[in-house]
């Protein structure tokens, strides 16, 4: 039966505003990818094109070599924590192309691309604001710095796809799109350990629907996830999860103190949304937020430091990033867009997301942004079910999701700017040590430990003894560790400094941005990148002992 003209005319209608959806969707990608697509391997790049290239090499066997780290030798199967399904994806890419940054860049963009469908996906489910959703996740200041070739938004894409799929399966009653989502699930653990959670958060959205889907779409995860226990088994004999998990951990803070660092880095991810005025909400309502926002800021401030040291312009920034507790205060006196069964239900499977995204992330190594990420789209599609559909308060709410995309652009853009830095620190270093015929050596980790490797310059080992007249690069995150003996025969050289333009600050420089500390937020105004590389020649030892007789110190930093 043919529809009437009404429903042919609604169809008619819909079609141009979901292509123009669609087309607004690849910009968010487009705006998240291609300004980054030159940035300089940074961070943990380098572990991941190291595996890379032995998969190329043994593709059986892609931990079955040793690296250096910290001077040190490491069996990869022993030292590195994730297991290697992006690495595979790399290795495609070296096959082709070759080391080239502008090339893995862009492969990584395709899984930016399945994030972002993803976060619309779900957003079109879950609030009346799927683009605003897709622009708080993507282009969130939390999200958008790791457009790299790290593993963490190659995480994220699967596990948000496989819930997409899966929320799709229980809504059209699916098994085919539920096997799907399962299959992707366990993708995205074979990619990186914490998505995990996934696996969670689909049976706790089946338990709230009442429906069994869960069960063919965990056992679909299961077939990534145990080709992978079957090949640790016969290359090494363990579970490289169980393996990791008895390593001893890195962290001697309480779960109290790393639970309200994590809650300051996600409400620094929308602080620009959550500090705004909310228009449209109650004053005794937006009272009983802030109330919330300032008992968890001095509670937080008062775990972490003595209450005679209280420092009050910390504890007044932890308030600011901390109002996420207005979310809370928001769903629990019903401020959302509906107040149905099924409204509500939704609800409590939103909440308890972000709850379990958090908590997961107390259980990491150590207090860093990315274990806070299977937080950040909960809490983006909380954001948009508080706001209305139209209206001036709607309109109101663009321009704060807006305010959160261009911090996101700005902090991506001071962190592309410290690696590429770095990489042209390191190229300098071609001129300086061009003429050194005994030996160059290099001390220092990530990015910088790449660009020096592809020159040819050698690792420093640890207990290393270099010949006199070997020049020694050092990064100022390593030289506190250089050998006290071999620290004494060292003579400044060349010291290498570069200013960033950028007013943000990432990683090591103010705060760091990968790894934090518990006072730390991700990113901070007003402090642009400084990195430097010092230069130094190795004084034979006649030389150095007539120095210290002469009282002149040996290396100067």
């Amino acid at each position: 039966m043919r529809g009437s003209p009404h429903s042919r005319a609604q169809r008619a209608t819909r079609a141009p505003r979901a292509r123009m959806a669609h087309a607004l969707v690849v910009l968010i990608v487009l705006v998240a990818t291609v300004p980054f697509l030159d940035k300089a391997f940074h961070i943990d790049d380098d572990a991941y094109l190291r595996i890379a290239r032995q998969i190329l090499k043994d593709p059986l066997h892609p931990y079955g070599f040793s690296w250096t780290v910290g001077g040190e030798s490491f069996h990869v199967f022993d030292h590195h924590r994730s297991p290697p399904l992006f690495n595979y994806v790399l290795a495609v890419g070296l096959r082709g192309f070759g080391e080239s940054e502008l090339v893995l860049h862009s492969l990584s963009s395709l899984f930016t691309a399945a994030l972002a469908w993803s976060a619309y996906a779900l957003g079109a489910r879950f609030s009346s604001h799927p683009l605003r959703v897709t622009v708080l996740v993507v282009l969130n200041p939390l999200v958008l710095p790791g457009q790299n070739v790290m593993l963490d938004v190659p995480m994220l894409a699967l596990g948000m796809a496989a819930l997409a799929f899966h929320v799709h399966a229980i809504d059209r009653a699916s098994r085919p799109l539920a096997l799907t989502g399962g299959i992707l699930a366990g993708l995205a653990v074979v990619t990186k350990y914490p998505a995990i959670l996934v696996l969670v958060v689909i049976v706790i959205y089946s338990a709230v629907r009442r429906s069994r889907l869960w069960l063919p779409a965990l056992l679909a995860a299961c077939v990534p996830i145990g080709a992978w226990c079957v090949q640790n088994l016969v290359t090494e004999g363990t579970l490289h999860a169980v393996h990791q998990l008895s390593r001893p951990a890195e962290f001697g803070e309480g779960f109290g103190v790393r639970a309200m660092a994590l809650l300051a880095i996600l409400g620094s991810g929308f602080v620009p949304f959550l500090a705004g005025v909310r228009l449209g909400v109650r004053a005794a309502w937006h009272l009983a937020a802030l109330g919330f926002s300032l008992l968890a800021a001095a509670a937080w401030v008062v775990l972490h430091q003595p209450i005679l040291s209280i420092a009050w312009p910390r504890a007044l920034e932890a308030g600011a990033f901390l109002a996420l507790g207005e979310l809370v205060v928001l769903l629990a006196i019903g401020r959302v867009s509906s107040r149905s069964t099924p409204g509500r239900v939704d609800d409590a499977f939103l909440l308890a997301w972000l709850v379990l995204g958090l908590v997961a992330g107390t259980a990491a190594p150590f207090v860093a942004v990315r274990h806070v990420l299977w937080a950040v789209p909960p809490a983006a599609l909380v954001l948009m079910r508080t706001c209305p559909q139209a209206g001036p308060e709607s309109a109101w709410q663009g321009v704060l999701v807006g305010c959160v995309a261009l911090l996101g652009m700005g902090v991506a853009a001071a962190d592309r700017e410290l690696a590429n830095l770095e990489r042209d620190e390191v190229n300098e270093l071609r001129l300086e040590v061009a003429h050194v015929t005994a030996g160059v050596y290099y001390s220092g980790e990530h990015g910088f430990a790449y660009y020096c490797s592809k020159l040819g310059i050698r690792p420093l080992l640890a207990g290393a003894d270099l010949p006199a007249r070997s020049v020694l690069v050092v990064s100022p995150r390593t030289a506190q560790t250089l050998p006290r003996a071999l620290e004494r025969r060292l003579m400044l050289w060349e010291t290498i400094d570069r200013s960033g333009r950028i007013p943000f600050s990432t990683v090591s420089y103010g705060v760091n941005f990968y790894a934090t500390g518990v006072t730390d937020l991700p990113w901070h105004i007003g402090q642009p990148a400084r990195p430097s590389v010092s230069v130094y020649v190795v004084r034979p030892v006649a030389a150095m002992e007539r120095s210290e007789a002469s009282g002149r110190p040996g290396i100067t930093r």
